[in-house]
């Protein structure tokens, strides 16, 4: 379920409306939030997703000989040092397999 609500948390529909301006493109004042499944949801689906690595799309090669794949996604969004490696033009964000030299497996696990 998607709610539509102002900075203090009360829903936009009980708020009077502006009719000179469209709040549909630059209103900043609201906030959509999104209700659908709770935290052991997004756990669950996380997991699932860390265990099927068949849509994984990066490889990480360890100092050690390892190796770590996982989501370009994931990854970028938890680290800015991955998202600046995986979509901040650097020669990384075209590849399938990226070299960590100074990283063992343990560590980046």
């Amino acid at each position: 379920r998607l709610v539509k609500t102002s900075m203090d948390g009360e829903p936009s529909s009980k708020r009077p409306r502006n009719e000179s301006s469209d709040t549909s493109v630059n209103d900043t004042s609201e906030v959509k939030t999104c209700e659908v499944h709770d935290s052991a949801w997004c756990l669950n689906v996380l997991s699932t997703m860390l265990e099927d690595t068949s849509t994984h799309d990066v490889t990480f090669k360890t100092s050690d000989g390892g190796s770590v794949s996982g989501h370009r996604l994931i990854v970028g969004a938890v680290s800015p040092v991955f998202r600046a490696m995986l979509y901040g033009g650097m020669k990384e964000s075209n590849e399938k397999e990226i070299e960590l030299p100074s990283v063992d497996k343990k560590t980046l696990q």
